[in-house]
């Protein structure tokens, strides 16, 4: 399972950067939090917490407990996941178009994440 969701993470983000190098600025946003999304569910399931793959389960599962209370993970990724999730929303469903600059900054975002995530589970 940890195998399937590390592929799952890269992939999205390589496709983010894909995307980003087409100019598909919204996409790019969803791939880089989906990138990041699949790497905290992992990590959940790395570390015992049976949870369903369910956007506000995995985020709070993840926060609240890798990163609150049991402090596997430094406290900054829970605003850069939340973060991810609102510029994924816009650009799903906003009124406007996410930016270049906002579309390269979610790629930095969840290669971070996933940097950190990854760290930690395949000691």
């Amino acid at each position: 399972m940890k195998a399937l969701f590390t592929t799952r993470s890269t992939q999205n983000l390589q496709a983010a950067q894909v995307l980003w190098d087409a100019g598909l600025y919204d996409a790019t946003a969803n791939r880089s939090y989906y990138a990041a999304f699949s790497a905290a569910y992992m990590a959940c399931l790395h570390f015992g917490i049976d949870v369903k793959p369910d956007h506000a389960r995995v985020l709070s599962a993840f926060c609240g407990e890798l990163i609150a209370r049991r402090k596997i993970f430094p406290a900054h990724l829970k605003k850069s996941l939340y973060d991810l999730q609102l510029i994924r929303v816009q650009a799903d469903y906003g009124n406007a178009a996410v930016s270049k600059q906002t579309a390269q900054v979610t790629i930095k975002t969840a290669q971070t994440i996933l940097t950190t995530i990854f760290d930690k589970v395949t000691r």
